[in-house]
């Protein structure tokens, strides 16, 4: 079960993209099948593209998703609103620094 609020899930969408242009470009440059010992670099090379990917489309979304200031009737009060992303519980600002540490978790891993 995926959980993600606002545009959260596009933390799995440009993982998964990263990944994938990472095997792509793998094939191209080193052909098909790939050499078992460039596996695990291809995969950190993807989930850190992945991270990039995350990373300029939240300062994107963080640009154009500006608060809003809202009064209150009952109790006259300010309150500010702004569109929260979130990838299982974890905002989405975060999520590209934990790629990062997964891509050198994932290049470690037999």
């Amino acid at each position: 079960m995926v959980i993600w609020r606002g545009s959260g899930v596009l933390v799995l969408v440009l993982a998964v993209v990263g990944l994938l242009v990472s095997q792509g470009l793998a094939w191209a440059l080193l052909g098909d099948p790939l050499p078992s010992s460039y596996i695990p670099a291809r995969d950190m090379i993807g989930i850190w593209l992945g991270a990039g990917f995350l990373f300029v489309t939240n300062l994107a979304l963080e640009r154009s998703n500006k608060p809003r200031t809202v009064i209150d009737k009952e109790t006259g009060k300010e309150l500010v609103l702004k569109e929260k992303h979130d990838f299982f519980f974890v905002p989405m600002k975060y999520w590209p620094y934990l790629l990062l540490l997964l891509g050198v978790i994932a290049y470690f891993k037999k």
